[in-house]
């Protein structure tokens, strides 16, 4: 059987987050985001932690230097060893806000040059150097 995936997935160029696993005392950890889509995230993890598949698993998605900021929730689906990182897919518990996911996809296709330092959104003057496309409209069914 084929599977087909309900969301588009995009690359990332090293976007920051930290992660804990659901289980004793919260202990945040560096991971970086590959991949994401509005249901799953790709990920490699630098920590030496044992994480195990069906973890549950916190993130922290950095849409800025470390002042801003969205927190999701998810399961690890799947894990592999390549050298010293693990990389590992997250199946969301829940879907992505449309806000959130906006944000996302702008602060991804947008070059760190033309982002302000603090609310990973581009600059006046970045904006009218390069035209960005707008995000897509909202589709509503009736």
């Amino acid at each position: 059987m084929k599977y087909t995936r309900c969301f588009t997935r995009f690359d990332t160029t090293n976007l920051k987050a930290k992660y804990f696993v659901k289980k004793g005392k919260i202990s945040w950890k560096e991971c970086t985001i590959n991949k994401v889509s509005r249901k799953g995230i790709g990920t490699t993890f630098h920590a030496d932690e044992k994480i195990t598949i069906g973890s549950t698993l916190h993130l922290k998605i950095f849409i800025s230097k470390e002042s801003e900021y969205f927190t999701v929730k998810g399961i690890l689906k799947w894990l592999i060893q390549r050298e010293n990182n693990l990389f590992g897919g997250i199946e969301l518990t829940e879907v992505l806000s449309e806000t959130d996911w906006i944000q996302l996809i702008f602060f991804i296709a947008t070059p760190s040059e033309n982002r302000m330092e603090n609310t990973g959104f581009a600059t006046p003057q970045a904006t009218r150097k390069k035209r960005h496309p707008s995000p897509p409209p909202k589709v509503v069914s009736l």
